[in-house]
């Protein structure tokens, strides 16, 4: 047993030791081991973390067959005050042979889930699928705008035979005749912590999803689906109503609820009735339950200069340049 035991953390240790660090840079001149997405995946092992750093530009989504972590610097930055932008890419699959990966920290058009264990974390995105018998899928932490001009559909789509954890996100479908969240035949879901509005359809589940919504709060839109379970829910109607669940909460005045919801600050109010309002008596919404939103997408961890001032030279009678350098590396999580 003892040798198995140490023979278990030696592959352990080596499986750790193993995995590398690639930096993708598109910028002129750039700092990273490659220039595109696709040259770091290529050269990528399992397991690998993958950093891409900021830019203007955006960066060319791929389709992802390697177990990997992607991660970007955030999606949001006030560029005119500290000169950081968000990492932006294009639209992102994950196919199979990504089981395991993970998409974090990117402001990105739409991402694709084909396959299991997929974690999207900390992302801004126009629509995520996952699609039919992907399991053990986690959407935290995102938001997720269907933009009125947009030719998606909804905002999170999920298909049929899946598992799906979708959590602390900003879910908002401002297009006509669409849905933020829609799900079909036979999956299981648990929805909790969510802010949700719908110019349309907030939720929409079809006869054989199974799964707990719990803990939201719907600003808008309309709730379809008996199959699932409401349990101490927020709406601004009365959506919830006439579904089975205890502590739902209705006819709320949303102007008493968020800080500045016209500008997606969903921080509650100091007496917001949403304070204390859930399941097991935490706050209800985005910052509410273990793991709170996190702003901007921050927190990734990618080191990034915001600041470098120094001589334009060095003086001929010095063999030194004196400079001062400010980095962040986003906030903690």
């Amino acid at each position: 047993m003892k040798r198995l035991i140490i023979l278990f953390m030696m592959t352990l240790f080596t499986t750790t030791l193993s995995a590398a660090i690639i930096t993708v840079d598109i910028n002129h001149p750039s700092i990273g081991d490659y220039k595109t997405l696709q040259e770091a995946h290529d050269a990528a092992s399992l397991g690998d973390t993958i950093y891409v750093y900021p830019s203007l530009s955006r960066y060319d989504g791929i389709s992802v067959t390697k177990q990997l972590k992607i991660i970007g610097a955030g999606f949001l930055y006030d560029s005119a005050v500290n000169g950081v932008y968000p990492s932006r890419i294009t639209s992102m699959s994950f196919k199979a042979g990504s089981e395991g990966s993970e998409l974090k920290g990117f402001e990105a058009y739409q991402i694709d889930i084909e396959t299991d264990n997929i974690t999207v974390k900390n992302n801004y995105c126009f629509g995520i699928f996952v699609h039919s018998s992907a399991n053990g899928i986690i959407i935290i932490h995102n938001k997720i705008i269907n933009q009125s001009d947009s030719s998606l559909d909804v905002a999170i789509k999920v298909s049929s035979y899946t598992h799906v954890l979708i959590s602390n996100n900003i879910i908002v479908s401002k297009k006509v005749g669409s849905y933020s969240i829609i799900s079909f035949n036979d999956t299981s879901l648990y929805i909790s912590h969510n802010v949700i509005e719908a110019v349309y359809g907030a939720l929409y589940f079809s006869v054989r999803v199974n799964g707990i919504v719990m803990n939201n709060i719907v600003r808008s839109g309309n709730v379809w689906g008996n199959s699932v379970e409401y349990f101490n829910n927020m709406s601004q109607s009365t959506q919830f109503d006439s579904f089975s669940g205890a502590g739902n909460i209705g006819n709320i005045d949303m102007t008493t609820v968020f800080v500045d919801p016209t500008n997606f600050d969903y921080k509650l109010k100091t007496d917001s009735p949403a304070i204390g309002a859930g399941y097991s008596g935490e706050d209800l919404g985005i910052y509410g339950g273990n793991s709170p939103y996190i702003d901007n997408g921050a927190g990734t961890g990618i080191p990034t200069i915001i600041s470098l001032i120094g001589q334009p030279f060095v003086p001929s009678d010095s063999p030194t340049m004196n400079l001062s350098i400010k980095a962040t590396s986003g906030i903690t999580e």
